[in-house]
């Protein structure tokens, strides 16, 4: 249960970008202003309704005057709420085209807590809201001394040296039974193959080899007249197996290192030339039986992304004679025994070793639960009482789980030699920037304890767990002024008694001359302290005034925590609406709850006590390191900007007579960003190809099953299909052939999908999948996705089209496609280039087809370049 708070409405209109398109959303806007800014949104014109001024963001809330009819322009009186123009707006007549607006209806309560009466529906991509100033950063003065506005965002500058400070404060919680749901879906997860499981889970104490073995031969001199064989399955790997013969009739396996040179000319089962002097190994560089002395072991359990960029490079991957897969890593190690002044930085982890498996996220490996039953005090407390910790004061076991669980992957970030051990501070943490796997490991801690939007009033309308920290926020501050102002000898005992002894006396004495300085400020002081006191008297006077800005700072913080809880609001509200609809809360405290399966969603409850399950927001997600799209889903945004603009009022599939026709493109992400996942489809680059190719082969998502002829006939050339025209292409990658469509009904364990070919063109999921299929292991090509993350756009489109018509809209579409998934951001791919593609630097130049199809290399090499020239003349 997530939960999003959103302000009352009080405006008439709102610009909705899925009311209606922007045909060109991303434009170039010019005007008075000598800054420029680019930006994607609803666009506002000059008094002559032609030249578009400035953009206003999707979400903002304007007033409007004129005719309010489609098709029509309106004035924009105001912009109310939600969203600053890119450029500020001049004084004269602005408009704003009327169909891109929605009418937003005035909320009736304010300032408090609304339980709506029916759930909000939210969607991946959806707006929510706007990220606010953070109140605590105040405002500079100009040189008249007027505040500085920050209420606009900055324009060229960025927002590194601007006095814009978004904030946003992001909780992910639940208040159902969350060890249950676990030990559901880890048993569900049994039903998914090790073929779509991409991760692989390391446990704690698994061995590693340090370093691979030294070479013991070198290639030598092949028989006369024979060649060197590389018979390795796959290339990207650090060391290939190759074949040499000896002798007429003898033949011997070797091991070779697999370098940059070689990597880039080699392929699986391919002959290959080497000098005679290159190093070689007997046996694979890598052996189970030297795991049993390695003196290394993974200090922590380790979940290795099989799609991450730095896995999949071919350094840090091997693959034996065994077919054994073996990973290097990085850091995570521990020496069992002391190894004098010896660093280690890395090591090889062999997938067939005890402790490793192959994993899903439904396993929720290494997740770790806690349930936290320290006070708020307490948990201060021990907060506070890590910053002293040294040799000396080590031990965990003076904390709380959550502390205790948090200083023990902090701790690691240190060698075991080193004089520092963790705190809880901001450099601690800070610490685990560059080491994601203890990043990645408490992220995955999952905590059990009171959220700070419950809380209890007293009698006294006070907060008793907050104010228990007055002795730790303001008590001595309190009872140093009770003394100061008003004599009270107990109070200053009470604070002298905090100290250590060896200062007390010292102390003591020094407040007392400060009481006796004060006692002798004329008694009307207040009224005009910088007057009526000398220098003195007034340095005393401010640190006087510290001390009770101090002590009203706490009091106005506790009065403000009281005013944002929440928590019970919302309880009462889901009580009494619960009630109303005849349905009884399912969750009042954090005990486990056994609901039975019904058809329709449990209604919505918050436990009676406060406490929820709080779970890391990165926790359940892969790292993201950059902008791009790598390791991301598709948003409806980015969806909606890459299909043409009659998809969106047409509908999706809107060609077609079954039930995908018109099918929302939500339900549609949902279903591909889940296959990206579990077919490993999950770089920037590898998604930019796929989607540029299934764009063209489903004609931009208007079908999903070849075109007949206009008159409704069959073309003639389906009957060229094996298996005859029932065979022809379905599917968003429209496979053909009836052996294809009887591959992927055994791949899926469906062997109805060949007697039904219907239902590639009809089931969403067979739709997408079939796609995913074709494009990791249907086509003779080999593995698509491989030949796309070496961005080969030529044999991607032979090995999709079997040809290359259309080729140029294929092009089109990935250069669209680069830009809109920030392909020059990515920290794999930022180098790579989308627009000057040939024969020269693909793969296919090795291939049979090119040396048998001269003329249709020429065709398409100037088909291409004719587009690359327009591309150069166009900027």
């Amino acid at each position: 249960m997530f939960k999003l708070f959103f302000c009352s409405n009080r405006c008439s209109w709102i610009y909705n970008q899925t009311k209606k398109p922007l045909t060109a959303p991303i434009v170039e806007i010019t005007g008075k202003d000598s800054k420029l800014a680019k930006s994607k949104g609803l666009r506002v014109r000059d008094k002559d309704k032609k030249n578009i001024i400035s953009m206003l963001p999707e979400g903002t809330q304007i007033k409007i005057s004129g005719t309010k009819k489609p098709k029509n322009f309106v004035e924009l009186i105001e912009v109310v709420r939600d969203g600053q123009p890119t450029i500020p707006l001049p004084t004269e007549t602005t408009y704003v085209y009327f169909d891109c607006l929605e009418k937003v209806i005035r909320g009736k309560k304010y300032n408090e807590v609304v339980v709506l009466d029916k759930p909000f529906p939210i969607e991946a991509g959806d707006l929510v809201g706007h990220i606010g100033h953070n109140d605590a950063i105040p405002k500079e003065k100009d040189k008249e001394g007027n505040y500085i506005d920050i209420d606009t965002l900055p324009l060229g500058e960025g927002m590194q040296n601007s006095h814009f400070k978004p904030t946003l404060h992001v909780e992910c919680f639940t208040c159902e039974d969350l060890p249950n749901y676990i030990a559901q879906t880890q048993a569900e997860t049994r039903k998914i193959s090790d073929e779509e499981k991409i991760l692989f889970a390391v446990s704690k104490g698994v061995k590693i080899l340090t370093q691979p073995s030294q070479a013991d031969t070198t290639v030598g001199t092949p028989f006369k007249g024979s060649k060197i064989e590389v018979i390795s399955k796959e290339t990207n790997i650090n060391w290939l197996q190759i074949e040499i013969n000896t002798s007429a009739t003898n033949k011997k396996s070797l091991w070779i290192t697999n370098t940059d040179e070689i990597a880039k000319k080699i392929k699986a089962n391919d002959e290959i030339k080497l000098p005679t002097e290159t190093p070689a190994w007997s046996k694979h560089p890598l052996q189970d039986s030297q795991l049993t002395s390695s003196k290394l072991i993974t200090d922590t359990p380790l979940l290795l992304n099989m799609s991450d960029n730095n896995i999949k490079a071919r350094i840090n991957r091997a693959v034996d004679d065994k077919e054994t897969l073996w990973i290097q890593i990085e850091k995570p190690l521990q020496i069992e025994k002391p190894l004098n002044e010896i660093t280690i930085s890395s090591g090889w982890i062999s997938t067939n070793s005890e402790g490793v498996k192959k994993v899903s996220c439904w396993d929720w490996f290494d997740f770790k639960q806690i349930k936290e039953n320290a006070s708020l005090k307490e948990i201060y407390l021990s907060a506070k009482k890590t910053l002293s910790r040294n040799k000396d004061n080590a031990s965990l076991e003076q904390y709380p789980p959550t502390i205790k669980e948090t200083l023990t992957l902090l701790d690691k970030q240190y060698s075991a030699n080193s004089p520092k051990y963790a705190m809880i501070t901001t450099d601690s943490f800070k610490g685990l920037i560059d080491k994601p796997v203890l990043a990645s490991a408490l992220s995955r801690i999952l905590i059990n304890y009171e959220s700070e939007w419950y809380g209890k009033v007293d009698s006294e309308g006070k907060l008793p767990k907050w104010e228990a920290l007055n002795s730790e926020m303001t008590e001595n501050a309190n009872n140093v002024l009770n003394y100061l102002t008003k004599g009270d000898e107990a109070k200053l005992d009470a604070y002298i008694n905090t100290l250590e002894t060896s200062k007390q006396q010292s102390v003591k004495k020094g407040i007392e001359e400060l009481k006796r300085k004060i006692d002798r400020f004329p008694k009307d002081y207040k009224s005009n302290p910088k007057q009526k006191l000398t220098q003195g008297q007034i340095e005393i006077h401010e640190k006087v005034q510290k001390l009770e800005q101090k002590v009203m700072d706490w009091e106005k913080s506790k009065e403000k925590i009281k005013k944002m809880l929440w928590w019970d609001d919302v309880t009462k509200g889901l009580a009494k609406l619960n009630q109303t609809n005849g349905t009884q809360p399912e969750n009042t405290n954090t005990t486990n709850t056994k609901a039975t399966p019904t058809d329709t969603a449990p209604p919505a409850t918050l436990s009676a006590d406060g406490k929820a399950w709080f779970i890391h927001p990165i926790g359940a997600q892969i790292f993201n390191y950059g902008s791009c799209m790598c390791n991301k889903g598709i948003t409806e945004e980015q969806f909606r900007s890459i299909i043409p603009e009659n998809i969106l009022i047409n509908g999706l599939f809107y060609k077609m007579n079954n039930e995908l026709k018109n099918i929302s493109i939500s339900t549609f992400l949902s279903k591909l960003n889940l296959y990206f996942i579990q077919y490993n489809v999950t770089s920037c680059l590898q998604k930019a190809h796929f989607i540029s190719q299934i764009l063209c082969e489903s004609d931009f998502f208007k079908t999903t099953e070849e075109y007949k002829n206009r008159d409704g006939s069959t073309p003639s050339y389906w009957n060229n299909y094996s298996g005859g025209s029932n065979y022809h292409g379905r599917g968003l990658i429209q496979i053909t052939h009836d052996y294809n469509y009887e591959s992927f009904g055994k791949y899926i364990k469906n062997n109805s999908i060949k007697d039904t070919p219907d239902l590639i063109c009809s089931d969403l999921d067979y739709t997408i999948r079939s796609a995913f299929w074709y494009w990791i292991q249907g086509s003779s090509w080999g593995n698509i996705n491989d030949i796309a993350a070496n961005n080969d756009f030529l044999k991607v489109t032979m090995a999709i089209n079997g040809g290359y018509n259309h080729v140029v809209e294929r092009n089109k579409a990935l250069i669209t496609l680069y830009e809109k998934f920030c392909i020059k951001d990515c920290k794999v791919y930022y180098n790579i280039k989308v627009d000057n593609y040939s024969f020269a630097t693909s793969a296919m130049i090795n291939s049979k087809w090119y040396k048998n199809n001269t003329y249709k290399v020429n065709q398409v090499e100037a088909d291409l370049n004719d587009f690359y020239m327009s591309l150069q003349n166009r900027d």
